[in-house]
């Protein structure tokens, strides 16, 4: 139907009169849509016998859910056995809209609930009440702790981890609390973010905590984890995980040595330094890393870190070309943790952990999803190159 047609005939003149439309109009393609996923859970049409178990019962009551186009009422369809489990209009949820994420963002940054309920009244024309926004609130913390616990993948080929920090307020004061976040590739190439933990500081017994986390939500085998320098992580990492290999960022290696030389010597210094970690072959790097210590032997304190350094760029060279480029450097981690950060900086600090937790979870939840369209390219390469490393391990998951 044209749309002057549908003018003429419902007499829509005013824009409250097409509001009204509009919101009647999606009030009854949800009850539909939510007729046919009953239908489809029932196995059998109204007014059909069937030999289920289970039957129809009625309808439950009347629900008043509020969604971008204002308030409208569904009929709840009822089972015997209550198995039915709505998506379209899931079970306790009355907020049907994408301001319920916008709800848990005023909220964490201090907005109070009645400057939350009037900024609704003003932006979607939805009138709230104070405790509905609480409730909603609430809501999101069960989504946060559910998605804390779950289950993940038993394997994970490559685990990223890495360290951030956000103001939150503590008694009155704000602080710095340190994020760990672990971000994994699974057998399949694809990208998820295992979890976040939120402390005092960074320090390898937390990251004990977070690994022993891991192992207690399902994964059995990580074959790669890269990470920054923090004094201990190999020696946790080993107690944890005893077949994982640990390989040191060379981005972070190479940010903590340039703090040894001056700002004119940066670009000679790093310039020297790719001529190890992105040689041809180990013996090529071995001799790039013999000219480098010769050349700045001067320099005793930067000499110092070279020799304790150059072994894990040399590490790299263990591993085949394209596994080489994935764990060389944690730059995914580090741009999941830019992603974080938006939601996070320049807004003030966090009423509590609890707010931030919501706000982070909220952000994961977007990025996942756009993830959830694309793996990691060259995937089939890198797993025949993983395969001929960790036949034994790589067996157990993938049939070839």
């Amino acid at each position: 139907m044209e749309a002057k047609e549908i003018i003429e005939k419902e007499n829509l003149k005013t824009r409250e009169d097409i509001n009204n439309y509009i919101q009647g109009l999606v009030g009854n393609i949800m009850q539909e849509l939510l007729n046919k996923e009953f239908d489809e859970h029932m196995s059998y049409k109204k007014g059909c016998h069937s030999d289920n178990k289970n039957s129809r019962n009625g309808l439950s009551s009347t629900k008043n859910v509020k969604t971008n186009y204002g308030e409208i009422s569904i009929d709840m369809p009822r089972d015997r056995d209550s198995s039915f489990n709505p998506i379209i209009v899931p079970k306790r949820k009355t907020l049907l809209m994408d301001t319920a994420d916008t709800i848990t963002m005023m909220y964490a940054k201090g907005n109070s609930l009645s400057d939350i309920k009037d900024l609704l009244k003003q932006i979607y024309g939805v009138e709230v009440s104070e405790q509905f926004i609480s409730e909603s609130t609430k809501m999101v913390n069960e989504e946060v702790s559910k998605w804390k616990q779950r289950k993940l993948k038993e394997i994970y080929p490559f685990i990223y981890m890495d360290c951030m920090y956000v103001d939150v307020k503590e008694e009155m004061r704000s602080v710095k609390k340190a994020v760990y976040v672990a971000l994994g590739i699974d057998i399949e190439g694809n990208k998820e973010v295992l979890g976040f933990w939120i402390g005092d500081s960074e320090s390898s017994s937390f990251w004990y905590g977070v690994l022993e986390d891991l192992k207690l939500r399902g994964v059995k085998d990580i074959l790669y984890l890269c990470s920054d320098g923090v004094a201990g992580f190999k020696e946790i990492l080993e107690e944890s995980y005893p077949k994982t290999i640990h390989q040191r960022c060379i981005v972070h290696i190479i940010r903590n040595l340039t703090k040894c030389i001056t700002r004119k010597e940066w670009k000679e210094f790093c310039d020297d330094l790719k001529k190890i970690y992105k040689a041809p072959n180990l013996e090529s790097a071995e001799e790039s890393s013999r000219i480098i210590l010769e050349k700045w032997n001067k320099n005793k304190i930067l000499t110092k870190k070279l020799e304790n350094d150059i072994p894990h760029m040399l590490q790299l060279f263990e591993y085949p070309e394209n596994i080489r480029k994935i764990v060389y450097t944690t730059n995914p981690i580090e741009s999941l943790n830019s992603a974080l950060r938006k939601v996070t900086n320049g807004k003030g600090a966090f009423v509590n952990e609890e707010a931030l937790s919501k706000v982070l979870y909220l952000r994961v939840k977007d990025l996942q999803g756009k993830w959830n369209k694309k793996r990691k390219s060259n995937w089939q390469i890198v797993l025949n190159e993983l395969y001929l490393i960790h036949e034994d391990i790589i067996d157990k998951y993938v049939k070839i």
